[in-house]
């Protein structure tokens, strides 16, 4: 119990291991354990002003006094604060420093440092990078070329090409935003400085204020970056529940049109068009008057386009600006917008400007203007956050939020590379507001006059319907041009509802690979996009260790643009040489192991290949179902590998326009006409081979049944027979037995009775004929035995107990022992074949004589007892007894013991005794009941 209380007690050591302190003299730091990383060894520290005078206040001071948790600076009057976790499990180290002012009078917080680190990075220095995440700062540089200071805002990750390293970024309380500055003191070297932005906030005398903590998460980016966007999801409250949206919005026009007519246009035409074109939101970009829109809430036609977009089942948006405007005035106009019936606010707000001396940073200032405009609008309205980057400050306050630059007609690479590396945050935080979304992207066509390829436009399409997040098209869906391009909408509506990752972003710096990792209850897959976002040509590499797929199992590779089976392969997949900004849209299906089942692999009618407008599939031995839901396009393909040629058997709510074998295994069922206003279902057969039909194994189950049958009867028909026959025979034998052996053993023993009344003869003589006659009658009762053996009349347990019991009666008269029969009233019917009775017979009258010859008994209780699964008699004296152990050494067993037992041994019995020299001996015979 002892050494348990000691190991318990060194348990929080055991946690804390991977980060330990020093105190050289006065000076405190800590050392961590990173993989890939040499010396980690860190400082904390906070800077303050007071009265005009800036102060730094470090842990590596030689000034400070006291514990690593509060270090007391006498002439600044404050101390230095330090809180951390180590969290074995998920490898995570948490660190937050803050100040306590001691002083009379007032200071200000300018910055909280809680990690000035210096370190070496193992290996080639070309082979790590420092990667900053947040799209206002993205910045990717190797070590080796870490020539002048690098500034990264909020989160970020240093690591090597295979993995090892550590993330960077805030968690915990939401208090201010952070900073990184990277420089290379020494060649080996690296300086990283983490500060959390305080901003100049006051602390009071005698009151303590914590900075942002920040983290280090030191595991490999893949499990990384998700773990720690999960931590400030909680940490912050997320609000990540609602259905990504697609809709329409006048915010990138290709003509000046009046507001009021563009969206009556666009809401007539969504109820022409039968359900085919489905808005989730109609939304003002540009209203009337100012670009803030606020005049816009004054328009007298605003009422009744409300129930316009009301009445096509949409949310009706606007955008608000408030750039310099006072919080009562936002609050005034987020509430006049919710009376006037709009349901999805777009707020646009930059960072909040506090000055100095304020009780709150301007990361707290913004997240506390939101918090207001949630309260003012309710949780029925839709809020999304408008911006050029995403911003923790509004995480747990809005429903979206814009996560990169607007994604414009002249250029769509800025706005891909920055919702490339907050792909992780989609869904997690907030749903992406991905702004733009252009539909005339066709191979022969521009109707969204894109500059550039018509590739960028259908990337960032697929981008879109992938991002969790909420698109706008500003396309005019109203043009009669436009009508043939709404099943692109379609393709993305709604967005995919799932988290996507950027394999070897952190490791690589290179974004060129999105993947979403698809689970439904019928089925696991993944979707990725591989494109080439650099100039010239490059073949794009997915590893699908790396992206959570068993490298040694098979997988359909299906791509959506291209409309077909890509392969089959393991391990990887490389693409073709993708020249700038060409891509490939992938599914990556694992084929089923058995051959019997057909596997969905692929969808065109929406980009997530099957994720969203895929309701179910139930596979059966030769059958699939597949249910629609109303996602996706009217009209599209479905892919199904199967070994067997699939057929149909009924469709609803579609119509299947044929199906054809496309490469070897995998089928193309066409669909058209999908009514997606209600449900729709594909039932198919699969003609399997004779061998695997059902009905042909159940037929040949009862053709061999009907065989086995057949012959079982006619065996037991033969054997019913023969045991008739020998009970026949046996029958003969026993009558001809008693009728002539008995007859003339009878006249035998008549002859000798009467020559030893009739004359006189010789002593000699007479001894002999007396000799004659006990053979005779021997031989008679002899006889008898063998004729009850064999006549099958008497094959009864009540034949066997008769039997027994007259023979008993008979050899005992004549002595001094007594006989007790314990038997029971109620004899069992089952029957008692004639080997069987022999042999017991025998084995009984062994018993008996060796009771009347050796025991000396004056009595002999006889037991007969019936069970389920044995039989068993028992034959019990009081005699002297005897040690078995010696008996059984005697010639030939010795007391008949031998023969006993080869007789039970015989009908697969067995015979017990029990003696006790001065007590009696037990005899017991065993045979099975059924036999």
């Amino acid at each position: 119990m002892k050494i348990l209380v000691f190991l318990f007690s060194l348990l929080p050591c055991l946690i804390q291991a991977q980060i330990s302190f020093d105190v050289s003299g006065e000076a405190r730091f800590y050392q961590a354990a990173i993989p890939g990383i040499k010396d980690f060894r860190a400082s904390w520290s906070a800077v303050i002003e007071r009265d005009g005078k800036r102060a730094v206040l470090s842990s590596a001071d030689n000034a400070g006094k006291g514990s690593k948790e509060a270090i007391r600076f006498p002439k600044e009057q404050a101390e230095l604060l330090l809180e951390w976790e180590y969290n074995s499990r998920n490898k995570t180290i948490s660190i937050r420093t803050g100040i306590r002012n001691f002083g009379r009078t007032p200071l200000q917080l300018l910055e909280t440092i809680p990690v000035s680190a210096i370190f070496r990075a193992t290996g080639n220095a070309s082979d790590w990078s420092i990667v900053g995440m947040h799209p206002r700062t993205p910045h990717a540089v190797d070590l080796a070329n870490l020539e002048s200071p690098l500034d990264l805002r909020e989160y970020g990750g240093v690591y090597r090409h295979d993995g090892q390293g550590f993330f960077w970024g805030p968690a915990g309380i939401p208090t201010a935003y952070l900073s990184t500055h990277f420089t290379r003191p020494e060649a080996e070297l690296v300086a990283m400085v983490i500060k959390a932005e305080m901003c100049g906030v006051q602390v009071d005398s005698g009151e303590t204020r914590w900075g942002q903590q920040a983290v280090l998460l030191m595991e490999a980016p893949e499990q990384a970056v998700p773990r720690w966007a999960e931590m400030v999801a909680i940490s912050h409250r997320a609000r990540a529940k609602k259905t990504p949206l697609t809709g329409w919005n006048n915010g990138n026009p290709l003509a000046e049109r009046p507001v009021k007519e563009e969206l009556f246009d666009v809401t007539d035409a969504v109820i022409r068009s039968g359900g085919l074109l489905h808005l989730g939101v109609v939304q003002i970009e540009r209203g009337e008057g100012t670009p803030d829109n606020l005049q816009t809430l004054n328009a007298p036609w605003i009422p009744d386009a409300a129930k316009r977009v009301a009445a096509i089942g949409s949310l009706f948006g606007i955008r608000l600006g408030f750039c310099n405007q006072k919080r009562e005035a936002m609050i005034a106009a987020v509430r006049k917008a919710k009376n006037l019936g709009f349901n999805y606010l777009k707020i646009e707000r930059p960072e909040a400007s506090v000055q100095r001396g304020s009780k709150e940073t301007t990361f707290e200032a913004l997240r506390s203007e939101f918090e207001s405009i949630r309260q003012a609008v309710g949780e029925d309205v839709r809020l999304a956050y408008c911006a050029d980057a995403p911003d923790r400050a509004v995480v747990g306050m809005v429903d979206e939020s814009r996560v990169g630059r607007a994604a414009k007609r002249s250029d769509l690479r800025a706005a891909l590379g920055d919702v490339a590396l907050s792909l992780p945050l989609c869904g997690k935080w907030f749903a992406a507001d991905l702004d733009n979304v252009y539909l005339g992207v066709t191979w022969i066509k521009n109707e969204s006059r894109l500059e550039g390829s018509w590739l960028s436009g259908r990337l960032w399409l697929s981008l879109v319907g992938l991002a969790a997040g909420t698109a706008m098209t500003s396309d005019p869906v109203y043009a009669p041009e436009f009508k043939p391009l709404w099943k692109n909408l379609g393709a993305v509506s709604p967005p995919l509802n799932g988290s996507l990752s950027v394999p070897g972003l952190l490791t690589k710096a290179d974004a060129s690979r999105i993947v979403a990792e698809v689970n439904r209850e019928w089925g696991r897959w993944k979707v990725a996009i591989l494109w080439n976002p650099r100039e010239g040509e490059r073949v794009v590499e997915l590893d699908f260790a790396q992206i959570g797929l068993d490298p040694k199992r098979s997988y359909a590779v299906w791509g959506y643009w291209d409309n077909r089976i890509q392969g089959v392969v393991q391990g990887s997949w490389k693409s073709h040489y993708l020249k700038a900004p060409d891509f490939q849209l992938l599914r990556l299906t694992e084929l089923n192991t058995f051959k019997s089942q057909p596997t969905l692999v692929g969808s065109s009618l929406h980009v997530s290949c099957g994720a969203e407008e895929i309701q179910s599939v139930k596979i059966g031995l030769s059958t699939m179902v597949i249910e629609l839901s109303r996602a996706g396009m009217q009209n599209g393909d479905l892919y199904v590998h199967s070994y067997f040629p699939p057929v149909l058997k009924n469709v609803l709510g579609c119509t299947v326009e044929g199906i054809s074998l496309v490469t070897e295994n995998i089928w193309r069922i066409r669909l058209g006409a999908r009514d997606l206003s209600g449900p729709q279902r594909i039932e198919l057969d699969f003609l399997l081979p004779l061998t695997r039909q059902v009905w042909f194994w159940i037929s040949v189950v009862a053709v061999a049944s009907s065989l086995l049958l057949t012959l079982w009867r006619y065996i037991v028909s033969l054997r019913l027979q023969r045991e008739q026959s020998l009970a026949v025979e046996r029958a003969r034998i026993a009558q001809d037995l008693h009728d002539d052996l008995g007859a003339s053993l009878a006249q035998i023993s008549y002859h000798g009775d009467f020559l030893l009344e009739s004359s006189v003869i010789a002593e000699a003589e007479a001894r002999r004929i007396e000799k004659m006659r006990q053979i005779a009658r021997a031989t008679t009762h002899s006889l008898d035995e063998i004729v009850w053996a064999v006549d099958p009349k008497q094959d009864t347990f009540e034949s066997f107990a008769g039997y027994l019991c007259g023979f008993a009666q008979e050899l005992l008269a004549d002595s001094r022992v007594k006989c007790r029969f314990d038997f029971p009233d109620q004899l069992p019917a089952t029957p008692l074949p004639s080997k069987v009775r022999h042999n017991l017979f025998l084995a009984f009258k062994e018993a008996l004589y060796n009771i009347l010859r050796h025991s000396g008994a004056t009595e002999v209780r006889i037991s007969l007892k019936p069970g389920d699964k044995e039989n068993f008699v028992e034959i019990k004296d009081n005699g002297k007894g005897f040690e078995p152990s010696r008996a059984s050494g005697r010639p030939q067993g010795g007391h008949g013991l031998g023969g006993m037992r080869k007789r039970m041994s015989a009908i697969d019995g067995r015979c017990e005794l029990n003696s006790v020299e001065g007590r009696g001996t037990e005899v017991r015979f065993f045979w099975k009941s059924k036999l």
